[in-house]
């Protein structure tokens, strides 16, 4: 039994009508045949009765697609089908159920002359949906964007793009298949896996690059901005009346939902829109309003690169700047401006922002602090970077260099305690993004906050923590004295007195009586970091629970009681 998802293709093909490339068809009926079986079921995985079940040979041609029938059938009363004697060959299987506007499609099944039956398991049908996208065409390709013919084989779907290489596809099926590409002489292949739209009922597919050879794009396809050089402006595209597409419908690109391909996989894009406050000084320091728009563009590119330079988000973050404006005074009175219709307020300043935070959160701003003259450019590397670790804080992340202790500020055993290495501790010396803020992202996708961060992470742990105590030889230890000292936000200090004391029983474990890291306010984390001491006659052991192991075993298993663990020397 064989079930093969095949990769992407490009064909090129000669002027003639006679000529066609055949990605479904295959094998013939004197090599054996097979049973197709399977299930079709509703969304509530309640059988769908009655739904037609086709199988398709489907050959594309200079001209389009060329769909051969093969074989039909009716779910029964359970939503079970069976396909009897299909020959081997290439195949799209659709199911559609007319009367209540639902179907699917799984494309790409391949029989072997070897296979007696395959089962493709449970078909879900879902609500039909709108494909929307747009093509551009490599520089220098002769290719013209509009008119290309952009279909779904064996659908009857297709459409033609516009001036503009947009194209709508409507009442699709979710499933998995090729969006077709096709002009007189080259076909591109769009395989996409549209099988859970999240209520949607358009789904946007970011612009991908139409490739007449496999020199012109990467991977054949390529997207915007980075690889199309100056084909796609770096500037959020906004259409004004009677210069938009029939589909645009007046809606700005930054509060619609879009898509990318990653692995033959839709992933959503999660967009969030910018206004942008440049002091009077940083302006003229770097030639004027009209620069700052330009440089500041190309910044925010380039953060949204670093932040999404990772395959373990669900979605790609976006930044986009909508519009620039110019302030005279300091930065703390726009920090008092609301966004003004926009996601975030983003403040260039040459002064340090109050009381050092970056991300306020229940004002939705980001402050960018950089001293004129310094030897750090404002649109340079180490600039950039740090606005990348700053999108990241809207996205309910921490600064994990609050949970780091120095030496001479901890009064209790005299260690420090250090991060290990992420993006989210030192943006400037990793990429890597670590496991409790990868969950904490793909939790929130695309949300606004207006809270701080250490409001955002108290959700995020277990409702028990606790210590276990054990000797030398991997014992419990009854009666052993257990002590909290904490480590307060951006303090990098331990404090002298403990903060919560108790005993650990008979299997040495103690659970501690409240959440240590929201001690004394039901609202946010007080502490980021805590040193546990456990003591039994002369013996003392020391661990660190930093916020980010105990919210990572949250996200693991939310029902999971969390206890660090000791061990005494003897």
């Amino acid at each position: 039994m064989t079930r093969s998802f095949w990769c992407i293709a490009i064909f090129l093909f000669s002027t003639m009508l006679s000529c066609s490339f055949d990605p479904i068809a295959g094998g013939s009926a004197s090599e054996g045949e097979a049973i197709v079986i399977g299930t079709v079921v509703f969304q509530n995985t309640q059988p769908a009765e009655s739904t037609v079940v086709s199988l398709r040979r489907i050959s594309i041609t200079t001209q389009g697609e060329s769909v051969d029938l093969q074989k039909a059938t009716m779910s029964g009363q359970n939503g079970a089908f069976t396909l009897k004697r299909v020959p081997p060959g290439r195949y799209a299987l659709l199911c559609e159920k007319a009367k209540n506007s639902v179907s699917a499609i799984i494309s790409k099944i391949t029989i072997t002359d070897k296979d007696s039956s395959l089962d493709v398991g449970l078909i879900h049908i879902k609500p039909y949906i709108t494909v929307k996208g747009r093509i551009l065409t490599g520089v220098g390709s002769g290719l013209d964007k509009a008119g290309m013919k952009v279909f779904i084989a064996g659908t009857g779907k297709k459409t033609f793009t516009d001036a503009d290489g947009f194209y709508t596809l409507a009442g699709i099926p979710q499933g998995q298949y090729d969006i077709t590409i096709l002009t007189d002489t080259v076909a591109n292949y769009l395989p996409v896996a549209v099988e859970e739209a999240g209520g949607l009922d358009t789904v946007f597919i970011r612009d991908a690059g139409f490739a007449r050879t496999f020199k012109e794009a990467d991977n054949i396809y390529s997207f915007y901005p980075s690889k199309l050089g100056n084909n796609f402006s770096i500037l959020p595209k906004k259409y004004e009346a009677g210069n938009a597409p029939d589909w645009y419908e007046g809606k700005d690109f930054s509060f619609v939902h879009y898509y990318e391909i990653v692995d033959d996989q839709l992933k959503p894009i999660w967009r969030f829109s910018l206004i942008v406050g440049f002091s009077d000084s940083l302006a003229v320091y770097y030639g004027g309003l009209e620069s700052v728009k330009v440089l500041a563009a190309k910044m925010t590119s380039d953060a949204n690169d670093i932040f999404n330079d990772t395959t373990v988000f669900k979605g790609r973050i976006d930044f986009a700047i909508d519009s620039v404006y110019r302030f005279s005074g300091n930065g703390s009175a726009q920090l008092a401006l609301p966004p003004a219709g926009y996601n975030y307020r983003l403040i260039f300043h040459e002064a340090s922002p109050p009381t050092q935070e970056y991300f306020w959160g229940d004002r939705r701003s980001i402050y960018h602090y950089y001293p004129i003259g310094a030897t750090i450019d404002l649109f340079g590397r180490t600039s950039v970077e740090d606005l990348a670790w700053e999108f990241a804080l809207t996205r309910g992340c921490q600064k994990l260099s609050y949970q780091d202790v120095d030496y001479d500020k901890n009064p209790v055993n005299g260690q420090q305690y250090r991060t290990k290495s992420c993006f989210m501790n030192n943006n400037h010396s990793s990429r890597v993004w670590d496991y409790y803020s990868i969950n904490i992202i793909n939790r929130h996708t695309d949300r606004v906050f207006t809270q701080y961060e250490t409001v955002i992470a108290a959700k995020f742990l277990p409702t028990t923590i606790g210590a276990v105590v054990k000797s030398g030889s991997g014992s419990a230890v009854s009666g052993a004295g257990v002590k909290l000292y904490g480590v307060k936000w951006g303090t990098y200090r331990v404090d002298s007195l403990p903060v919560i004391t108790g005993l650990t029983g008979a299997d040495g474990s103690f659970d501690f009586p409240a959440n240590p890291f929201t001690l004394d306010t039901s609202a946010a984390m007080l502490y980021s970091n805590f040193v546990v001491q456990a003591t039994a006659a002369q013996d003392t052991a020391y661990t660190w629970m930093p916020v980010s192991e105990a919210g990572s075993a949250w996200f693991a298993n939310p029902d999971t009681v969390y206890m660090v663990n000791l061990k005494l020397s003897r």
